[in-house]
């Protein structure tokens, strides 16, 4: 996957060149970072090299985008101070206040934030660096500026960008009148506004450098964190039915950053022309086909000339929807258990006891607002320093991990010798390995660096003594050790110096004492987050799904063998019921049964890990059952046979496409039994009877029934009388009796459920199936990730080694997306030439919802191992990066489906 050409895409190197283009503005600035860039920058080169540069750094949380934002809580939360005046909050009003603002989303989002700023600081020169293009901001369907479906027609931006400008320039006057104006009296208000003030220098540039690189051959676009293809995507409609601004609101705004991200990344990296050629996409699910659509019809539009060189390469974009089966695991995988535990959200009441008497509270967050992990590294600091409080664990920038890579600057600037082990490169090296490791290799890997470091560092303490069994207590153990020698320890500091002699750490009392603790941060964190994942891992019941799961998959591959075995048609469905209960049945089991060593008998899986478990099942099976395609079958013979009596009217029909197309229409396909109905019904009179006899119903809103009802058009204040008079009669909308549940969990659980088990026979061709082997074969049918097996497939596709034709990967030009809509046996559009994605010789995977860790490690695997092939020698010096929006947990996944569709 990766090699030395020097003509390959170079993610990191790229971002690295772009800085350095800014570094001067950057200087002696105050720098403002919505999360987005915030990630991207810490991941890319490492937030530490803004720091040395600038007088402070906001961090702009997204969920803090207020008209009021409490100057208390941004300059104790938000801020990272880096001299000892603004430390101590002097406000400094300098002639020369440049305020530098990051913002990866539409300028309207970041407005209230840098207003905030404004209050803080006397600003005279601004510099915005937006992510998003113009055409991104007068195209967008909610804003005011765009009431045009057309881009030829769409407004001009720079009266856009004057307005906003001027916002700028009206909040920063009016901050400096309410300062100088204390003391006046109110009849003095009219002549004192008429006093000239210093004006503001604004200006906004387009810097699509949002993008981050936390591992090796890895990528992602941050502002596509909460990213998901909708279910939306999955039915018939109509081609003018695609429109955007026709699309569900709840789903707008991420389909339109989903749009112009992509063609920010593209225009960044240089990846095909400015106008589309020679980048071939090759979608795979319906959310990427009309990504697809989308980007090259906006690419056609453009009138400039190249100028620069660029790549050529083949986008494959995979809709995550097509698989559910690996986000749905609680693998053994560690890091895909830390991201877990570190991106979920707890009760607070649940978090410092054991005494959790209902466990579906556990996990009733009906969001996720951690998309990057929060390590608490509290502990192993003494309390007297106060290095991190209690209340700035999940806002202090200092702690959000670096899991997604490292604070490279960081390092090398406070280990600036040859030893190995210490250096960015390294810290970034050891996440790397973790991928590969279970949680107890990873204790091992930890355990044998902290050694090594603490003989580096010749502290004097006896280690056999210490590091005895190979366990979290080893580790903190050692970690206390490495902390004892910051206070008794003799070594050389002078690296922790900046240029100009003075220290670059926090010296307020004995906090240079950790500077050891510091200069390992990724150790300590690595650590840290072990520990708690290895505290939760019971609270997460991760080690009794992971057994669920191993026999739920033994027992879909168990029954496709025997459905293979079974010759006697006509006996199936009578047979059924005699035969081994089915994945969806041993699931209903499951809900009635107390959880194995949960601590007692009242301990049961709550509502989201059951739901979980039922999208596995609804992924793998899909419509690959005898049962299935019996029915299948038998539509489509009758399908057939009405298509040859009415052939004249089915010729006239342009829209239907033939027979075939409506047999694979959605309504049909919903009607074909994934699992029996019996199955189905005891599905939902299980999931009922738990909510009613738990009283959950409240808790559960995506279950509300009024949680689509909801006017998006009403102000603050109005949503907020609202909710007062929702309270009020809280007692009374929550009372609901079971045939009323019933029908509510059919029509907001069942039929999304449905939609995934139907979503690959309706928009694939070969790859319908996700389970493999069994038969002949000596081993037993298994789960085989789709990721894996459209990997395999991309090398049989190439034309030079003869390999099948495989439908499944077709380029997509500009006009195909009217022939995939209309249905996949006849899509209209395509190229006459069929072009390979392998016929490129940069290969991109990019993943729409999500990628887990387990995944990441498999294609790596897998591409390595093909690569070294003498069957496939001719690709050696093809580059390959997968990338996502996104690492996937199965909390995130539950959020996805039945949450965030249903806010609006």
């Amino acid at each position: 996957m990766d090699n030395n050409n020097s003509n390959n895409i170079k993610l990191k190197n790229n971002f690295e060149k772009r800085f350095q283009e800014i570094e001067n503005e950057l200087r002696d600035s105050h720098i403002g970072l919505d999360e987005n860039f915030y990630t991207s920058i810490n991941d890319n080169i490492g937030i530490s090299k803004l720091i040395r540069l600038s007088k402070s750094i906001y961090i702009a949380k997204d969920d803090d985008n207020d008209e009021n934002i409490d100057k208390e809580k941004e300059t104790q939360q938000h801020q990272i101070f880096t001299t000892q005046e603004y430390e101590n909050g002097i406000e400094i009003h300098d002639i020369n206040n440049r305020l530098v603002f990051f913002c990866s989303d539409y300028l309207w989002n970041c407005e209230n934030h840098i207003k905030s700023l404004l209050k803080i600081y006397s600003i005279n020169n601004c510099i915005i660096y937006c992510g998003l293009s113009e055409l991104a901001h007068i195209s967008h369907p909610n804003s005011s500026k765009s009431k045009s479906k057309s881009i030829n027609n769409l407004p001009n931006f720079q009266n856009f960008k004057n307005k906003f400008i001027e916002k700028m320039k009206l909040s920063f006057k009016k901050e400096n009148q309410d300062i100088n104006h204390d003391g006046h009296d109110d009849d003095d208000d009219d002549e004192y506004y008429q006093d000239e003030l210093p004006d503001i220098s604004c200006t906004i540039k387009y810097f699509p450098l949002c993008y981050s690189q936390p591992f090796k051959n890895f990528f992602t676009i941050p502002i596509q964190k909460s990213l998901f293809p909708s279910n939306y995507f999955i039915n018939d409609l109509k081609l003018n039915e695609y429109k955007l601004n026709k699309m569900p609101e709840e789903i707008q705004d991420n389909v339109h950053k989903s749009i112009y991200s992509f063609l920010s990344f593209l225009n960044e990296m240089k990846l095909g022309s400015v106008s589309g050629e020679d980048l071939n996409i090759y979608p795979i699910g319906p959310f990427s086909s009309y990504l697809a659509h989308e980007i090259q019809t906006t690419l056609a539009t453009i009138t400039n000339q190249q100028q620069d060189d660029y790549h050529p390469i083949s986008l494959l974009l995979i809709d995550r929807t097509l698989d559910l089966v690996g986000p749905s695991l609680h693998s053994e995988n560690s890091m895909d258990r830390i991201y877990f535990s570190t991106t979920t959200p707890l009760n607070k009441s649940n978090n410092n006891n054991n005494n959790n008497n209902n466990n579906n509270n556990n996990n009733n967050n009906d969001q996720l607002n951690n998309y990057q992990p929060i390590i608490n590294i509290e502990t192993f600091f003494d309390n007297d320093n106060k290095i991190v409080s209690e209340s700035s664990i999940n806002e202090c920038p200092r702690i959000i991990s670096t899991i997604n890579g490292s604070d490279i600057e960081r390092h090398q600037n406070l280990d600036n010798t040859n030893n190995n082990n210490t250096s960015g490169e390294s810290s970034v090296r050891l996440w790397d390995s973790l991928i590969t490791k279970s949680l107890k290799d990873v204790i091992m890997i930890l355990k044998r660096r902290l050694v090594e470091i603490i003989s580096k560092e010749n502290i004097n303490v006896d280690i056999s003594s210490i590091a005895g069994p190979t366990n979290i207590q080893s580790l903190i153990a050692l970690v206390n050790v490495l902390k004892d020698g910051d206070n008794n320890g003799d070594y050389d500091d002078s690296d922790d110096n900046d240029d100009d002699g003075n220290d670059d750490g926090d010296d307020n009392g004995d906090n240079h004492n950790h500077m050891l603790m510091y200069r390992y941060n990724d150790i300590i964190e690595a650590v840290a987050a072990v520990e708690q994942t290895i505290n939760l891992s019971s609270q997460f019941h991760w080690d009794q799904l992971l057994s669920i799961e191993k026999i739920l998959l033994l027992s879909s591959g168990y029954e496709l063998e025997e459905e293979d075995e079974d010759d006697e048609d006509d006996e199936d469905e009578e047979n059924e019921d005699n035969s081994e209960p089915s994945i969806l049945s041993q699931i209903c089991d499951i809900i009635e049964t107390p959880i194995s060593g949960g601590g007692g008998d009242d301990k049961y899986y709550s509502i989201q890990e059951i739901l979980i478990l039922c999208v596995m099942a609804y992924s793998i099976k899909g419509l690959t059952s005898k049962l299935s395609q019996k029915h299948l079958n038998s539509l489509s013979s009758l399908n057939i046979s009405n298509s040859v009596s009415n052939n004249n009217s089915s010729n006239s029909n342009l829209s239907g496409s033939g027979s075939v197309n409506d047999n694979n229409s959605v309504s049909t396909l919903e009607k074909i039994p994934i699992f029996s109905d019996s199955d189905e019904q005891r599905l939902i009179n299980c999931l009922s009877d738990k909510i009613l006899k738990e009283n959950i119903y409240k808790d559960l809103k995506f279950l509300n029934r009024e949680s689509n009802n909801n006017n998006n058009n009403n102000d603050n204040e109005e949503k907020e009388e609202e909710e007062e008079e929702e309270e009020e009669e809280e007692d009374d909308e929550n009372i609901i009796d079971k045939n009323e549940l019933n029908e509510i969990l059919k029509k907001k659980v069942l039929s999304k459920l449905k939609s995934i088990g139907i979503i690959r026979q309706k928009y694939l061709n070969e790859h319908k199936s996700l389970i493999s082997g069994g038969g002949s074969s000596m081993m037993g049918a298994t789960y085989s990730s789709l990721l894996s097996q459209l990997v395999k497939s991309l090398f049989e596709n190439s034309v030079s080694t003869g390999g099948k034709d495989i439908k499944d990967f077709e380029k997509f030009n500009s006009s195909s997306l009217v022939g995939y809509l209309l249905g996949k046996t006849n899509w209209m559009g395509r190229s006459k030439k069929r072009e390979k994605p392998l016929d490129n010789r940069k290969v991109l995977i990019y993943v729409l919802g999500g990628i887990t860790f387990t995944e990441l490690k498999e294609l790596t695997d897998l591409f390595e191992k093909t690569l070294k092939s003498s069957q496939y020698k001719e690709f050696s010096n093809h580059q390959f990066l997968i990338g996502s929006n996104q690492i996937l947990t199965p909390l995130k996944l539950f959020n996805h489906l039945f949450i965030n569709e249903n806010k609006k």
